[in-house]
């Protein structure tokens, strides 16, 4: 049993999943859907148990371990869409921000050298904060 366990425990998510295809058609009869999916996350789940592992250790070192890195990322790309995007519309009722401060200053009163240094560090907050996920999310998979 341990070389079964020590066999799939290193083997990324994703490869396990196209790994397994072939068993997941046989069994559930597609490989595309929530329906595949779910299949080997019970076959991950399972070999937890065999291990002796309890509900919480499943939670927290299989289904937490394998989706904490594309957290890490999605919530950089939510951070972004919230701090850039949304808060260059929340202008139009009042809200301030660094959009307001582009249209106000840079587009309304034609000074295009406001326009792009707000740009710029539009850019380099970007940079930075996807930097930073993708620097944790690449600790978090080299477990």
């Amino acid at each position: 049993m341990n070389f079964i366990i020590n066999f799939i425990r290193p083997i990324p998510f994703i490869i396990f999943l196209t790994a397994v295809q072939p068993i997941t058609i046989a069994v559930v009869g597609t490989s595309i859907g929530t329906t595949a999916a779910t299949f080997p996350m019970i076959v991950f789940c399972t070999v937890a148990t065999a291990m002796g592992a309890s509900k919480l250790r499943i939670i927290l070192d299989v289904l937490l371990a394998e989706t904490l890195a594309p957290l890490i990322l999605s919530y950089a790309f939510l951070f972004v869409a919230v701090i850039v995007d949304m808060s260059a519309m929340a202008r139009t009722i009042g809200g301030g921000g660094l959009g307001n401060y582009v249209i106000v200053y840079g587009y309304q009163k034609f000074n295009i050298t406001i326009t792009w240094i707000c740009v710029g560090i539009i850019i380099v907050i970007v940079q930075i904060v996807q930097l930073l996920a993708n620097f944790f999310a690449k600790k978090v998979l080299s477990r």
